[in-house]
């Protein structure tokens, strides 16, 4: 198994893909990016991007420090953001699967900073109630309270990071996409996967509804492929891929709701364990709502750290700003509030009904 497999593999299931892809149909057309839901997968492949992001935290904080007034510095003792930043180095470059204990130490260290800080600013809230604004003694805790929070607002971004969805995908191998019809699920991790691709990263990519059935998922993709005699072969072979290049292999299986679902209820327990141990590869699945919850017993399904895919939710005026101006459909006057018009695929059946291509 090398890259070069795999790629043409991925690009037999992207082009598999259809309309669904529309990149693949029409290279022009709309393709959005969703940040919440690339950032989380690029955690779990603990990938150069996701890397990036943990540098520049180190940053951020060894930046505040270092402006840091002496007044500010004094109030720390044994520990101080020097800590945090000795820690976010070791983050930065520690293997999959090795960064349980640094991520819990990263919590209670800046728990305890952000703590300091806080007690002081509380203190400088209770001088200042007594004094005249904007006389001399004013301005000083003005200053002193705004070097404060500097440092903290560095603080808060580690913090924020340590107890985000993003970290959990980065001390486990395994994710489930999940989301409603039309929201464009298999879209995200076909792109993915091109991405990948083009930065020489091991991705496989399965369609589910393309795997041979009667037959457990991980055997039914080395039947379909080819490309190992058995699930552990297979999975060790993408283990050394990840390895070599420094992230986790991606095993990316879109749609299992559209496969077998009993052979996937049967079997998941299995794939679970078996990927587990192999902590350069992560699995992500993807599974259309509400047919996980016939997929997955419970204690299956704990067993992995879910995200939702909402479509175009939040960015959804922007979204339909790019879709009518590609298929040249004059803005609406009125933003178009109706939940559908969030989802994908429905704004693009619109588009095509309405630009008559």
């Amino acid at each position: 198994m090398d890259l070069k497999i795999l790629q043409k593999i991925n690009d037999e299931s992207i082009k598999a893909a259809g309309e669904r892809y529309s990149p693949i149909i029409n290279p022009d057309a709309p393709n959005l990016e969703i940040a919440p839901l690339v950032s989380a997968i690029e955690a779990l492949a603990v990938s150069d991007k996701y890397k990036s992001y943990i540098f520049d935290l180190e940053e951020s904080v060894s930046k505040a420090w270092k402006e840091s007034p002496k007044e500010t510095t004094e109030l720390f003792s044994s520990s101080s953001p020097d800590s945090l930043v000795r820690l976010l180095n070791i983050l930065k470059n520690q293997k999959p699967g090795k960064s349980e204990l640094t991520f819990k130490l990263l919590k209670k260290l800046t728990g305890n900073l952000i703590a300091i800080l806080q007690k002081e600013s509380n203190l400088l809230y209770k001088k200042e109630r007594g004094l005249k604004e904007y006389s001399q003694e004013w301005y000083a805790i003005q200053s002193s309270l705004s070097n404060i929070r500097k440092l903290e607002s560095a603080l808060r971004r580690v913090s924020s990071f340590v107890d985000s969805l993003d970290s959990k995908f980065v001390l486990t191998n395994r994710m489930l996409l999940l989301g409603d019809w039309g929201t464009g699920k298999t879209h995200l991790l076909c792109d993915i996967t091109k991405g990948r691709i083009s930065r020489n990263l091991p991705s496989l990519f399965f369609l589910a509804h393309r795997l041979p059935q009667n037959v457990s998922p991980l055997e039914a993709i080395c039947n379909a492929t080819q490309i190992a005699t058995s699930p552990e072969v297979l999975l060790e072979e993408l283990d050394k891929l990840g390895n070599a290049s420094g992230t986790r292999a991606l095993l990316i299986i879109d749609g299992i709701n559209e496969a077998d679902q009993k052979m996937w209820r049967k079997h998941m327990h299995d794939v679970i364990l078996m990927v587990k141990k192999y902590k350069n590869v992560a699995l992500i699945l993807s599974c259309r709502t509400p047919f996980d919850r016939y997929i997955f017993l419970k204690s299956n399904r704990e067993m992995f750290v879910k995200i939702f895919h909402i479509g175009f939710q939040e960015i959804e005026f922007n979204a339909q700003r790019i879709f009518f101006k590609h298929y040249n459909i004059p803005n609406p006057h009125i933003p178009l509030l109706t939940p559908e018009f969030s989802r994908p695929l429905f704004l693009k059946i619109i588009c095509l009904t309405f630009s008559g291509k």
